[in-house]
């Protein structure tokens, strides 16, 4: 599939573009571009998980960006020159307003968002329907981009434009798929998503009167997936919450916090309670001491 996508780019890109200039009387000479190839560039990822019997983007709100090397030479001052991604025309890089230069030859950085990659997205999946299984797959495609230069010269009847056509290599990453579709359960179908620990405390161990506490939640796990938990206040008082525990460490854990400032002597208690899950913590105190006399204080 890999070699498939690529070769088929490549075989695109050999096409007579219908405003190359072939003549010898040509003002513009050559017109090249390339992306920088190499383990230290960031190149664009989709990263697709397959959820609701769908695969969905999971990593749209990221940006990357590659280096591209531009370079043309001409007769005449070039006044006209852009980069652009082919699928939906969206521009990487202009020519400045006004600057011209019979040559042009610099490494520049572009950005490379949902814009430019959500017109991929078909493609993507279509990687991932045919690909995607129980393990995670990572395939290389081709995203075409033009390079051109153009000299008007003046005259709208005597300009003359050379192009550049390459791709820009991106990676679609297939997590892997579940039989239930559960995203919580990607990557790790063999064994059952279980809470192993539970922690609760504050954030200062002391809380101060009339200065802010964070009652702290720390929920572990075996692995990735969603931990719906209910946290309980001594006089009966609940609240529902959840996590998405993710990575942490050697492990997977995620935290979760409330903050309070209380302006009075207070004596309360907390406790969590992980649905599902033989998980709870103790009681867990949270107690300010004020003296009112002389204002707040701990």
């Amino acid at each position: 599939m890999k070699n498939l996508i690529v070769h088929s780019a490549m075989a695109a890109m050999v096409m007579t573009a219908p405003f190359l200039v072939a003549d010898a009387s040509a003002k513009v000479k050559s017109v090249k571009h390339h992306f920088v190839q190499s383990q230290f560039e960031d190149y664009p990822v989709m990263e697709l998980k397959y959820q609701s019997g769908r695969w969905n983007w999971t990593n749209s709100s990221k940006t990357f960006m590659p280096r591209v090397k531009l370079y043309f030479k001409s007769s005449t001052k070039v006044d006209e020159a852009k980069l652009y991604v082919d699928k939906g025309k969206f521009g990487l890089w202009t020519l400045p307003v006004g600057y011209k230069t019979k040559k042009y030859e610099k490494l520049i950085t572009v950005r490379i968002g949902k814009t430019v990659l959500g017109k991929h997205l078909g493609l993507a999946q279509s990687v991932c329907k045919s690909s995607g299984g129980p393990k995670k797959v990572v395939k290389d495609v081709a995203v075409n981009t033009t390079f051109y230069a153009t000299d008007v010269s003046g005259a709208a009847t005597s300009y003359d434009t050379k192009a550049s056509r390459k791709p820009m290599l991106m990676k679609v990453v297939c997590h892997s798929k579940v039989p239930n579709g559960n995203a919580a359960s990607s990557g790790h179908s063999s064994f059952k998503f279980k809470v192993t620990k539970t922690r609760l405390y504050t954030i200062p161990s002391r809380p101060v009167c009339g200065k802010p506490v964070k009652l702290v939640a720390e929920i572990h796990a075996n692995r990735p997936g969603k931990a719906n938990f209910t946290l309980f206040r001594g006089d009966g008082e609940k609240q529902n919450a959840s996590v998405t525990i993710g990575k942490s460490g050697k492990g997977f854990a995620k935290r979760w916090a409330k903050t309070y400032k209380l302006n009075k002597t207070t004596s309360r208690k907390y406790m969590i309670v992980v649905n599902g899950h033989k998980q709870s913590t103790n009681w867990v105190p949270l107690k300010v001491r004020c003296n009112v006399a002389k204002g707040l204080s701990g």
